[in-house]
């Protein structure tokens, strides 16, 4: 297709330049024959024009057709890359101008989760402290109550003591020591009987 449109192309240029060479034969005799009156000086100059113009064509076809050429395709290559970057200029110039759009939504976005997030975690701070603390009084009130049954223990213990000298002191003087022996046993089954309860 494109050898024929090339070859179509240069014959239509082909046929223009003889076109345009064949007029300028037949008029330049013609005005020299007006001016000089003769025909056989014109000759000269109509042939050199004529090998001049036919040089011309042929360096044209040669080395300028192609120089011309190449220049164009240049030329559409550097169109074509301006307008590639030109539409991806303009695709990033899109996105960015959305994105500014959304940045005052994306905002509000991560204002609203972030007081979310804080009122959350000050909950699960002050659910977790009332936790520690329950736990705290309820460690301290078994400690209490574990010293204040050792205690209830040692006083039982020094009551018990004392009650048993004052008593021996006391049944001593009238007891004998058979009488002693019995009711220091059954004093201390007592004893074991109620430290076993």
């Amino acid at each position: 297709m494109f050898e024929s449109e090339r070859s179509r192309k240069a014959a239509k240029a082909s046929c223009m330049h003889a076109a345009a060479a064949g007029l300028f034969v037949l008029m330049c005799p013609g005005l020299a024959l007006a001016e000089t009156g003769g025909l056989e000086t014109l000759w000269l100059p109509i042939v050199n024009f004529t090998l001049y113009g036919i040089l011309l064509v042929y360096l044209y076809r040669r080395y300028g057709a192609s120089l011309v050429r190449q220049r164009s395709i240049e030329i559409k290559e550097q169109i074509s890359k301006v307008a590639t970057t030109l539409s991806e200029a303009e695709h990033q110039l899109e996105t960015v101008q959305s994105r500014l759009s959304d940045i005052d939504e994306e905002k509000a976005e991560l204002a609203k989760r972030y007081e979310e997030e804080g009122v959350a975690m000050s909950a699960a701070i002050a659910k977790n402290a009332k936790r520690q603390a329950e736990r705290i009084a309820a460690d301290t009130s078994r400690q209490i109550d574990a010293e204040l049954q050792q205690a209830k223990k040692m006083l039982h213990n020094e009551a018990v003591d004392k009650a048993a000298a004052i008593a021996r002191s006391k049944i001593g003087s009238d007891l004998s020591a058979e009488q002693d022996r019995l009711l220091r046993r059954s004093v201390v089954q007592e004893f074991i009987v109620k430290e076993n309860s």
